[in-house]
């Protein structure tokens, strides 16, 4: 037959083991947490970078479609004066009049260059928009990430103490 002191022997073993299993079941969470906080902060950082070499794709596309778009127009209004000047010399036709057209000419030219600046730099805040924005996201990720826990040797001395108090108790020991 068992004694009660053999009975918190083994009640003792076992709660030993499992206060080792929880400590050890512990640590192995804590680790698998850590290892998936560096995946998510691997995986913000390499969509941010992404999206930021998009963007400064786009930036370099734009500002070459601006410069061809400027180009096209100063050669448009090039035509324009040159025309109005051959066309004025031969009808014989000179002064204020003359002038105020090709002045007119540049205006125009101004205007539409002007018009093409303000959009380009509309279009340029929107990727600095977007360029904020994604590293927004990044930082959130970063934010959100769970700080590993991990286990507590004195936790798992308390369980096993108390786990041995309690058998103690439901065994009779504390009688004699």
């Amino acid at each position: 037959m068992i004694t009660p002191m053999q009975m918190f022997a083994v009640s003792t073993g076992l709660n030993v083991a499992q206060g080792f299993m929880g400590y050890k079941a512990k640590q192995e969470a804590a680790k698998a947490q850590a290892i998936a906080n560096v995946k998510k902060a691997q995986a913000a950082t390499r969509q941010f970078n992404y999206d930021i070499q998009a963007l400064a794709i786009q930036g370099t596309q734009d500002a070459d479609a601006l410069q061809v778009d400027k180009f096209d127009t100063h050669i448009a209004a090039m035509k324009a004066r040159s025309t109005a000047q051959v066309s004025a010399g031969e009808s014989g036709v000179e002064g204020n009049s003359v002038d105020a057209l090709l002045r007119d000419f540049w205006v125009q030219e101004g205007r539409a260059e002007m018009s093409k600046n303000r959009a380009y730099v509309a279009r340029l805040r929107q990727r600095n928009a977007q360029r904020q924005a994604s590293y927004m996201n990044m930082m959130n990720v970063y934010a959100g990430l769970q700080t590993p826990r991990g286990p507590s040797m004195l936790g798992a001395l308390l369980g096993i103490g108390a786990g041995m108090a309690k058998d103690y108790v439901a065994l009779d020991l504390h009688k004699g």
